[in-house]
């Protein structure tokens, strides 16, 4: 009644592919308090380091899905990463005056209710998608400085765009 050999052997590989996508996202979120630190210390090399993490988040996925490596544990800790990283970015910046509560409100929004439905909706979700790549460009246009007219502009449209997709969901 004992498990083959090559059973445990493909089982093995199995685990170690899968463990490789997963752990960029446990890499994002656990690099996201370091970021968060050198921006408040307005330390140097947070856009790099910013765009190394935004990186990070195409490639799990991509990974993932070429690896045959997909999983609902790994979808869901892509949210929670993606989630974690953007909500602690946006926090620091309307703390520093940069952004305005409505954006965080809409973010925290968003992502309770992905954890009201229970983290369904985890295979593609282009609301989803599209939500988190606006926000992460929202960040990345803030790390570039522009005036301060462009990134008020840029949050008025992700809210909007953010409570639009949170309507047709509904």
């Amino acid at each position: 009644m004992g498990v083959k050999r090559e059973e445990l052997d493909v089982r093995r590989i199995t685990n170690r592919v899968i463990l490789l996508p997963n752990g960029l996202s446990l890499l994002r979120l656990s690099l996201t308090s370091v970021l968060v630190m050198q921006i408040l210390r307005d330390g140097s090399m947070i856009l790099p380091f910013y765009c190394v993490l935004s990186l990070s988040d195409i490639l799990d996925g991509a990974l993932a899905r070429k690896l045959h490596a997909t999983s609902n544990i790994g979808r869901y800790l892509d949210v929670v990463a993606d989630f974690t990283l953007l909500f602690s970015i946006s926090s620091v910046y309307m703390v520093q005056g940069l952004y305005h509560p409505l954006l965080l409100a809409a973010e925290l929004t968003s992502f309770s209710l992905f954890l009201l439905r229970g983290g369904r909706a985890l295979g593609y979700d282009p609301l989803g998608k599209h939500i988190g790549t606006l926000l992460y460009a929202v960040i990345l246009v803030t790390l570039l400085e522009p005036p301060a007219f462009t990134i008020q502009l840029l949050q008025i449209v992700a809210v909007l765009y953010i409570a639009l997709a949170l309507m047709i969901r509904a």
